[in-house]
Protein backbone atom coordinates (compact mmCIF):
# COMPACT_ATOMS: atom_id res chain seq x y z
CA UNK A 1 0.00 0.00 0.00
CA UNK A 2 2.74 2.31 -0.28
CA UNK A 3 2.38 4.94 -2.94
CA UNK A 4 5.92 5.58 -3.75
CA UNK A 5 8.93 4.19 -4.93
CA UNK A 6 10.49 1.30 -1.92
CA UNK A 7 13.23 -0.54 -1.13
CA UNK A 8 13.16 -3.84 0.08
CA UNK A 9 15.95 -5.54 1.96
CA UNK A 10 16.56 -9.29 2.72
CA UNK A 11 19.26 -10.84 4.33
CA UNK A 12 18.40 -15.14 2.76
CA UNK A 13 19.14 -15.91 -0.68
CA UNK A 14 20.18 -18.86 -0.48
CA UNK A 15 16.14 -20.13 0.25
CA UNK A 16 14.85 -18.01 -2.48
CA UNK A 17 13.34 -15.08 0.22
CA UNK A 18 13.52 -12.40 -2.24
CA UNK A 19 11.94 -14.64 -4.76
CA UNK A 20 8.90 -14.75 -2.97
CA UNK A 21 8.82 -11.17 -1.94
CA UNK A 22 8.92 -10.85 -5.87
CA UNK A 23 6.39 -12.83 -6.31
CA UNK A 24 4.03 -12.05 -3.83
CA UNK A 25 4.11 -8.47 -5.16
CA UNK A 26 3.35 -9.31 -8.21
CA UNK A 27 0.19 -11.38 -7.61
CA UNK A 28 -0.92 -8.34 -6.27
CA UNK A 29 -0.50 -6.32 -9.42
CA UNK A 30 2.93 -4.35 -8.15
CA UNK A 31 5.53 -3.08 -10.60
CA UNK A 32 8.70 -5.23 -8.94
CA UNK A 33 12.18 -4.99 -9.59
CA UNK A 34 14.64 -7.86 -8.57
CA UNK A 35 18.34 -7.15 -8.27
CA UNK A 36 20.65 -10.38 -6.41
CA UNK A 37 24.03 -11.53 -7.16
CA UNK A 38 23.13 -12.87 -10.13
CA UNK A 39 22.04 -10.18 -11.92
CA UNK A 40 24.57 -9.12 -14.26
CA UNK A 41 25.66 -5.31 -14.30
CA UNK A 42 23.55 -3.94 -17.35
CA UNK A 43 20.31 -5.78 -16.15
CA UNK A 44 20.66 -4.13 -12.62
CA UNK A 45 21.29 -0.57 -14.13
CA UNK A 46 18.43 -1.19 -16.68
CA UNK A 47 16.26 -2.45 -13.14
CA UNK A 48 17.86 0.63 -11.63
CA UNK A 49 16.99 3.56 -13.64
CA UNK A 50 13.56 1.65 -14.59
CA UNK A 51 13.19 2.02 -10.71
CA UNK A 52 13.77 5.73 -10.56
CA UNK A 53 11.34 6.62 -13.44
CA UNK A 54 8.67 4.81 -11.60
CA UNK A 55 6.15 5.86 -9.00
CA UNK A 56 5.27 3.69 -6.58
CA UNK A 57 7.69 0.73 -8.03
CA UNK A 58 9.02 -1.69 -5.73
CA UNK A 59 13.24 -3.14 -5.60
CA UNK A 60 13.97 -5.99 -3.91
CA UNK A 61 17.79 -6.89 -2.89
CA UNK A 62 19.91 -8.40 -0.84
CA UNK A 63 22.01 -6.41 1.78
CA UNK A 64 24.84 -7.96 -0.21
CA UNK A 65 23.82 -6.35 -3.39
CA UNK A 66 22.81 -3.69 -2.29
CA UNK A 67 26.04 -2.24 -0.86
CA UNK A 68 27.27 -1.53 -4.41
CA UNK A 69 24.50 -1.53 -6.51
CA UNK A 70 21.53 0.49 -5.92
CA UNK A 71 22.41 4.04 -6.31
CA UNK A 72 18.65 6.02 -6.69
CA UNK A 73 17.51 9.59 -5.31
CA UNK A 74 13.90 8.22 -6.38
CA UNK A 75 13.67 6.29 -3.02
CA UNK A 76 10.96 6.82 -0.56
CA UNK A 77 10.46 3.53 2.03
CA UNK A 78 13.08 1.48 2.96
CA UNK A 79 11.63 -1.68 4.20
CA UNK A 80 13.95 -4.49 6.55
CA UNK A 81 12.64 -7.59 5.87
CA UNK A 82 14.89 -9.64 7.54
CA UNK A 83 16.87 -8.27 10.87
CA UNK A 84 20.63 -7.61 10.38
CA UNK A 85 22.93 -7.32 12.67
CA UNK A 86 25.75 -4.90 11.38
CA UNK A 87 24.71 -1.30 12.56
CA UNK A 88 27.20 0.39 9.90
CA UNK A 89 24.93 -1.03 6.65
CA UNK A 90 21.87 -0.61 8.11
CA UNK A 91 23.31 3.22 8.90
CA UNK A 92 24.57 3.29 5.12
CA UNK A 93 21.33 1.71 3.73
CA UNK A 94 19.61 4.47 5.69
CA UNK A 95 21.67 6.82 3.89
CA UNK A 96 20.88 5.83 0.52
CA UNK A 97 17.09 6.44 1.47
CA UNK A 98 17.78 10.40 2.92
CA UNK A 99 19.37 11.45 -0.96
CA UNK A 100 17.83 14.50 -1.99
CA UNK A 101 15.16 14.06 -4.84
CA UNK A 102 12.93 16.97 -6.24
CA UNK A 103 9.58 17.02 -3.85
CA UNK A 104 10.91 14.68 -1.59
CA UNK A 105 10.47 15.66 2.00
CA UNK A 106 9.62 12.76 4.42
CA UNK A 107 11.44 8.94 3.63
CA UNK A 108 10.04 5.92 6.34
CA UNK A 109 11.90 3.40 7.25
CA UNK A 110 9.89 -0.08 7.86
CA UNK A 111 11.95 -2.31 10.34
CA UNK A 112 11.03 -5.65 10.31
CA UNK A 113 11.78 -7.55 13.85
CA UNK A 114 11.05 -10.85 13.66
CA UNK A 115 9.35 -10.84 17.21
CA UNK A 116 10.65 -14.06 18.41
CA UNK A 117 10.93 -14.06 21.71
CA UNK A 118 14.92 -15.30 22.15
CA UNK A 119 17.75 -13.46 23.80
CA UNK A 120 19.47 -12.92 20.52
CA UNK A 121 16.60 -11.12 18.94
CA UNK A 122 15.49 -9.14 21.88
CA UNK A 123 19.08 -8.50 22.40
CA UNK A 124 19.25 -7.12 18.65
CA UNK A 125 15.81 -5.17 18.91
CA UNK A 126 17.23 -3.27 21.99
CA UNK A 127 20.39 -2.64 20.34
CA UNK A 128 19.21 -1.35 16.69
CA UNK A 129 16.48 1.27 18.70
CA UNK A 130 19.43 2.67 20.71
CA UNK A 131 21.79 2.83 16.97
CA UNK A 132 18.23 4.67 15.32
CA UNK A 133 18.21 7.60 18.93
CA UNK A 134 21.69 7.99 17.99
CA UNK A 135 21.90 8.88 14.49
CA UNK A 136 18.95 11.00 15.40
CA UNK A 137 16.32 9.18 13.70
CA UNK A 138 12.72 9.46 14.96
CA UNK A 139 11.24 6.39 15.74
CA UNK A 140 7.57 4.82 15.85
CA UNK A 141 6.61 1.98 17.01
CA UNK A 142 3.79 -0.01 15.84
CA UNK A 143 2.24 -3.69 16.08
CA UNK A 144 1.31 -4.18 13.18
CA UNK A 145 -0.98 -7.91 12.49
CA UNK A 146 -0.42 -10.33 9.34
CA UNK A 147 -2.58 -12.26 7.27
CA UNK A 148 -1.87 -16.11 6.54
Amino acid sequence: GLDKNALILYNDSKNGFGDRICEDLKAKGKSVYQISGSTNAKLREKYIEEFEASDGAYMVASYGTFAAGIDTKNLYHMIFAESFKSEDRIVQAIGRLLRNFSGKHEVEVIDVVHMLYTHTVNQYEVRKKDMYLDQNYPVVEEVMLFEV
